[in-house]
Order: C-alpha cells, then structure tokens, then sequence
C-alpha cells in the first residue's frame, strides 16, 4: 500500500476563488475553543495607522 501524500495549504488555497476564502476564512483559535472569522493582521515594520506622533 503506497503512503498518502499530504497536500500543502498553499495548494488547497489556490483552487479557492475570493468569494470561498471570505467565506471560509477561519483561523482556530485554542484560547476561545474553535475556530472564529480572520481578524486582520498587522503587518511587521509598518507604522501603526492609530497612534499619534
């Protein structure tokens, strides 16, 4: 019996169409107990938008 070749998730993402990562877009969150809509994430060495200099 040949082993199971595991599939990367970059690979499974790109057959998704825009509409299907908005709807599907989960990230599990182990502190809340499942899996919850994406929040957007900062973006390292960018200013903080927010903050007032």
């Amino acid at each position: 019996m040949p082993f199971r070749q595991t599939i990367p998730q970059d690979e499974l993402r790109k057959s998704l169409t825009q509409d299907d990562l908005e709807t599907y877009g989960t990230d599990y969150q182990a502190s809340k107990g499942g899996h919850f809509a994406t929040e957007p994430k900062p973006v390292p060495a960018t200013p903080n938008q927010d903050r007032e200099s």
